[in-house]
């Protein structure tokens, strides 16, 4: 990543990832190592997206960021976006008025936005981080509409940073970030916080830990089905981490014999339970393709259905012979361990 980026020094630079989920904040952790070793780096969120990187990276100075305010619903896939597409407009107009004032007031002169498409300014030099440069909707309506909106919004930036790899052979995003674009766009490696760490060989402490994140109640759902399928399969060692610092809900046991429950994980954490695993289960969202990617850690994906965009990764992850995709309405204990022993192929 670091041999890709622009070479960049003695700036004063707003870094702003999207709070949806804990993924965007997650890969702005290497670019943010990395560019403040020569420059001024403050950050902007909101919601537990701005939460965890404070924890993460306590002195550095941040700002919060008006929140997008994104639920998932049952409605058609036309209606659903209407309903995002209302609740983006009102936030990317807020959160322009607030990145006005943080740039005059903090001296800025560079932002790099991770997909908040209102963190732009017309007076500084304004980057989006992106690999989601076309909307891969189903229904050629919703798919034409939202792209074109989308893309007026990119164009308004003066660069495009994709975190994928430049060779279109290698690429993890796949046709996502294949649009042509009215503005630079550069592709400077994937993202990934545990780039760089070596990983030693599984210790067979566990065999699998299931990440969750993302958008409500869509993460609470998941975390239900499988809470419910793992903590009856006490042969195997888990351990889940909920992505989430919610009470626990009444019917989830503080511990188990065969389970740890963990709400949020520090990188530090995080980084121990994956060298420890044998397996990944979790959502096909792109900041985790990318840091399974670079640990050539072995994944089940299970796509949110309310995310066009996870349902296109997962099928794109499912090429490969470490990984595999379930639809999340055909997820069951049989559907589920069917690839564990696959993957694994555990001596049970």
């Amino acid at each position: 990543m670091t041999d890709l980026l622009p070479h960049i020094q003695d700036r004063r630079i707003l870094i702003a990832p999207l709070c949806w989920g804990l993924g965007h904040a997650a890969r702005c952790i290497p670019l943010i190592s990395h560019l403040t070793q020569h420059n001024h780096v403050e950050i902007a969120s909101d919601g537990l997206a701005l939460r965890w990187l404070t924890d993460e990276l306590p002195d550095l100075s941040s700002h919060e960021l008006p929140s997008y305010d994104i639920q998932y619903t049952d409605k058609p896939s036309f209606f659903r976006y209407l309903d995002h597409l209302t609740s983006s407009y009102k936030a990317v107009h807020a959160e322009h008025d607030a990145t006005k004032r943080i740039v005059k007031d903090h001296s800025i002169d560079l932002i790099i936005s991770d997909h908040r498409l209102g963190v732009r300014s017309d007076k500084v030099q304004s980057v989006l981080l992106a690999h989601q440069l076309t909307i891969p909707f189903a229904s050629g309506l919703v798919r034409k509409s939202a792209s074109e909106v989308h893309t007026k919004l990119i164009s308004k930036f003066d660069d495009c940073w994709v975190p994928d790899y430049p060779e279109e052979s290698k690429q993890l995003s796949g046709r996502l970030s294949h649009a042509a674009l009215s503005i630079p766009k550069s592709y400077i490696g994937p993202l990934s916080r545990f780039a760089g760490m070596r990983l030693e060989e599984p210790t067979a402490d566990l065999d699998m830990v299931v990440i969750l994140s993302g958008v409500e109640p869509d993460r609470t759902r998941l975390e239900k089905k499988l809470y419910d399928i793992l903590s009856h399969q006490p042969d195997y060692r888990v351990a889940l981490v909920r992505g989430t610092p919610t009470a626990r809900p009444s019917y989830m046991a503080e511990s188990t014999s065969h389970m740890e429950i963990y709400d949020l994980a520090s990188t530090a954490e995080l980084s121990t339970l994956l060298r420890d695993t044998q397996l990944v289960i979790s959502r096909s969202g792109y900041s985790t393709i990318m840091d399974l990617h670079v640990l050539g850690k072995k994944a089940i994906y299970i796509p949110s259905e309310y995310q066009p965009e996870q349902l296109y990764l997962g099928e794109l992850a499912h090429k490969g012979q470490r990984t595999s995709c379930l639809q999340e309405h055909a997820l069951s204990s049989i559907s589920l361990f069917t690839e564990v022993k696959r993957l694994i192929e555990p001596s049970k």
